[in-house]
Parts: C-alpha cells; structure tokens; sequence
C-alpha cells in the first residue's frame, strides 16, 4: 500500500480507493473475478460501468489490483492521469516479502479462510493477484514481473498524462502535475512496508475475533440443542 501518496492526495483534497477500501466494502470478489476476465476470458468484458460501480464514491485509485487494469482504466477514463510510483525494484521486493507474500501465505490465513468470510475472500483475491502478476512466485520471477509492469505504463500511458515520481521528490511534481497549489506543509513521509505490516495484522486479529465469536456461537447451539434434546426425551419418559 502507497501510505504516503495516499495521505498526499487527501492532503490535496481528493478521496483515493485504496486496498483496505475494497477489503471494507466487500469489493475484493469483484475484483478477482475481474482478475479471471482479464487473464483467463471467463465472464464478460467490462469497462466504464463495471468500474463505476465499484469507485463512483472516490477520485482517485490506488494499489493492487488496480495497477493492472491500466489500458481498462484508461480506456474508461480517458482524461485521467496516471501517477507511476517509481520505487527500486529491492526496496520493493523486500516490502513485499516483510509483508504480503510473508502473511497471507502463512497457515493461520489457511485456517482463517475456513472459518472467515473477509478472511476467504482476501486469501482468494491474494492467490488469484499474484499468480497473474508473476505466476505466484516470490523471488526475481517477482521482480522482473514489477519492472516489467512499470515499463508497459511507461509505454501505453502518454506522456503528458504519466507522472513517475517518489515521495522524497516532494510536493512540487506532484502538484504541477494535477495543477493544484503546493500545500504549505512538508509531504507526507510514511513507512509503507511497516504501515502495510501494521494494517495486515490489524485485519488478521479481527479475522480472528469473528472466527472465535463464530466458532463459540456454534457450540453454544449445539450445547443447547443437545440440551434441549435430552429434556424432551426425559419428558416423554
């Protein structure tokens, strides 16, 4: 997750459609299935209406699996500008591996997709992601899939509607960019790999409580069933 560019563009006054957005409001199946229509040709096709209904409340989109509909987006939203986070390849292969591939491949998520409709959904948008983006493996497949993808935007996005840019660049391309005035206050620094780190366990430990509170539910049915069951059958003696 781009913590920085995010907290900069609400700082700029737009509402940006981050990951934790379609994990809230249950649009990851939608997403995936677009995974599969993109890369597989099931279903139909889909453009301006099928991406409306997922951000027409946001003016900005952000993050994975976003990223890879680029000529979809495009194609949607013709005026749009593309923001392309130019971050070296290391920097983000580590993020990723303190982070995403580290989580939801562990077997507490393997568990959690059993027992959690949220956590379910994530596991399946996860896998489906990262086997279309470098066929599921974490290592250099990964990051030649990374620059590769930063180079086909490079290629497909005009010029004059492509921004490359890093947060240390600061406020000033940012802003000239979008033709909006540079706020007076310092960019936004964050820790993407620790805020990505911080946000993935948060949503895990709820996964957990649900699983639990599920789970507890469960056998208190099934207690008082079976004591209801057993008081009936003594009535009846």
């Amino acid at each position: 997750m781009d913590e920085a560019l995010n907290a900069a563009l609400c700082q700029l006054g737009f509402r940006p459609y981050d990951f934790m957005d379609r994990v809230e409001l249950g649009h990851l199946p939608l997403w995936t299935k677009a995974l599969h229509w993109k890369f597989k040709g099931e279903g139909h096709s889909f453009g301006l209406q099928y991406f409306d209904q997922l951000t027409s409340d946001f003016d900005a989109i952000l993050d994975t699996p976003c990223c890879l509909f680029i000529d979809e987006l495009m194609a949607a939203y013709p005026e749009a500008k593309v923001i392309l986070n130019t971050r070296d390849v290391e920097g983000w292969h580590k993020s990723m591996m303190a982070t995403v591939f580290r989580f939801f491949e562990g077997p507490s998520w393997r568990i959690l997709r059993y027992t959690d409709t949220m956590a379910a959904e994530v596991c399946d948008f996860d896998r489906a992601l990262w086997f279309y983006f470098c066929n599921g493996e974490t290592g250099d497949k990964a990051k030649q899939a990374f620059m590769e993808h930063n180079n086909y935007v490079r290629k497909v996005v005009p010029p004059e509607r492509l921004l490359e840019f890093q947060p240390q660049d600061g406020w000033k391309p940012l802003c000239r960019f979008l033709n909006l005035p540079e706020p007076k206050t310092s960019y936004p620094m964050r820790n993407d790999s620790g805020a990505t780190q911080a946000a993935v366990e948060e949503f895990w430990k709820r996964c957990v409580r649900r699983s639990i509170m599920k789970i507890t539910m469960s056998v208190i049915g099934i207690s008082a069933f079976v004591y209801g069951a057993r008081w009936m059958l003594r009535a009846r003696v």
